[in-house]
């Protein structure tokens, strides 16, 4: 004897309307925590990335102000008198980066007219090549710091930032232009951030090649 369920009952539409509710409120309720976890993941991945990117923002801001500061003290400290002697001069540089080696690729002392006059250290700052053109070199002979924009070394052929300092005399003139090169994956630089990919295969290291 075969029973079978009699949809005209009070009860069995009972069962079925609440097997309805059921699996409605099962659905919703996982609609709803899906869209809320999704949302509270995204919350969590952005705050993590910006702590992240802030973390990274303050770390190579306190690497680009040592190097500035190392800079103008050496300006406020510089021997004009050794603009006529480039070998004393560069042996001062020598010194200072012996001292401090905040600079992984040297130093040099660029002329006014934009010539490399002395060097220490620095393959592509060597005697008698000429930055004229460069943006650090223009924006330092008009009485400022400045952080030119990184460059693939013509020599080293390291993906490098160079920063530059006007030199003063007692009066106030501008008489050369002092110049630091970091290679961006120099130790207590950016070494960390050659790790970071742009995209598939695209480092820091391709980036420069591709815009220089």
């Amino acid at each position: 004897m075969k029973l079978r369920p009699n949809l005209n009952s009070i009860s069995s539409r009972l069962i079925l309307f609440g097997l309805v509710i059921v699996i409605a409120s099962s659905m919703a309720r996982v609609l709803v925590l899906s869209n809320y976890l999704r949302k509270d993941l995204s919350a969590l991945a952005s705050s993590q990335l910006l702590s992240l990117a802030n973390y990274v923002a303050h770390d190579i801001d306190l690497n680009i102000e040592k190097r500035r500061i190392l800079l103008e003290r050496m300006a406020s400290k510089f021997p004009v008198a050794l603009l006529r002697d480039p070998h004393r001069l560069q042996m001062w540089l020598g010194e200072r980066q012996e001292i401090n080696p905040e600079f992984s690729l040297g130093l040099s002392v660029l002329d006014t007219s934009g010539a490399v006059f002395a060097g220490y250290s620095n393959p592509d700052g060597r005697a008698g090549s000429v930055f004229a053109a460069s943006d650090y070199f223009q924006q330092a002979t008009n009485g400022q710091f400045f952080i030119g924009r990184p460059i693939i070394g013509a020599v080293s052929k390291k993906p490098l930032l160079p920063m530059a300092m006007p030199v003063r005399d007692s009066a106030g003139k501008i008489r050369a232009v002092l110049v630091g090169d970091t290679a961006l994956d120099a130790v207590g630089f950016l070494e960390n951030l050659q790790h970071i990919r742009a995209g598939k295969g695209a480092g820091w290291c391709s980036f420069l090649r591709a815009t220089n």
